[in-house]
């Protein structure tokens, strides 16, 4: 197994990714809430392409969130469709390989960072007091 260099704790000097404790890889995995959970998927826009729908699907499952809440997200996409979506939620099951990390990467990839107090803060927003 490959070890990670240590990085300093979330919020410490040398923090460049300001994810939570329990995202970082050499850190030991700790189950998500199902606010962060929900968080990170309602900070993705529902109109992605099919592939990604589907991955975003399988981590939000795998992380423990449940199907009302995903198929209520997947409405909000120009496609979407009630027999589809419960039919690709069903197909995945927690030995698929993909786990809540995945959600996690997707939506920190476009912004999103979980403050504990907030559905969903897009990276930019978060920086807007810095001055360089």
């Amino acid at each position: 197994m490959t070890t990670l260099p240590k990085k300093s704790p979330v919020g410490g000097p040398g923090d460049t990714m300001n994810t939570p404790l329990h995202y970082a890889k050499e850190r030991e995995y700790k189950q998500p809430s199902l606010e962060e959970l929900d968080s990170a998927l309602h900070s993705q826009d529902p109109n992605c392409d099919r592939d990604r729908w589907a991955k975003i699907c399988a981590a939000y499952k795998a992380g423990g969130g449940n199907f009302e809440s995903f198929n209520q997200w997947s409405q909000g996409g120009a496609t979407y469709n009630a027999s589809d979506c419960r039919d690709t939620w069903k197909s995945f099951n927690a030995s698929g390989g993909v786990t809540a990390r995945t959600l996690f990467g997707i939506a920190h990839d476009t912004g999103w960072m979980w403050s504990g107090n907030e559905k969903a803060r897009p990276l930019n927003s978060t920086l807007s007091h810095l001055t360089f």
